[in-house]
């Protein structure tokens, strides 16, 4: 199994999701990603880091510390730079837990969460409180996706989101760049 061929395929297909959050949510687009299904997903924004910085309000509970982390990493040698038009990643997760029948765990309902979820537990970016949605993509890539399943089926595992979903997470930021808001 070659990872960094797997890698590239995933970006392919996670680059061609690519939308605004405000398109995303709209009910035609949430049809394309059903419920339940499992995968990674990618946060862009439109503002240069500086901006993003000076714009976002200060998080509250477990929010993701936009400012913080801007402040502490925006000089830093690999941080990604991947780009559509003026768009640039800066976050990166697994979207569902590995037992899929939890509610509410699957990977589209934890982009939503990260739109819009702010609970004493919930660690999310919450763009919806901290910034303005206008300046926001999210592009994905579905394992349980019928077109998916030639790149999924090459990680020769049975549970192959069970085993490799963080692995692949990792080896995307080893490969691509660690967008500049992910925590570990």
């Amino acid at each position: 199994m070659n990872f960094k061929e797997i890698l590239h395929e995933i970006q392919r297909v996670q680059l061609e999701t690519f939308c605004t959050v405000n398109d995303f949510k709209k009910s035609e687009h949430l049809k394309l990603l059903p419920t339940k299904h499992r995968g990674l997903y990618w946060f862009w924004t439109n503002l240069e880091f500086s901006n993003l910085a000076s714009s976002v309000l200060e998080p509250l509970n477990k929010e993701v510390p936009i400012k913080l982390l801007i402040e502490q990493r925006k000089d830093l040698t690999n941080i990604c730079n991947c780009r559509i038009t003026d768009y640039t990643i800066v976050y990166n997760g697994v979207g569902a837990y590995k037992n899929i029948e939890e509610p509410g765990s699957g990977l589209r309902e934890r982009v939503l969460q990260e739109i819009s979820g702010n609970g004493p537990t919930v660690g999310t970016l919450n763009i919806l409180r901290v910034s303005n949605i206008e300046n926001w993509a999210i592009s994905y890539f579905d394992f349980d996706a019928p077109l998916n399943q030639a790149i999924v089926g090459r990680l020769s595992a049975d549970k192959s989101y069970r085993e490799h979903a963080v692995t692949i997470e990792n080896l995307w930021r080893m490969e691509f760049g660690t967008p500049i808001l992910c925590r570990y």
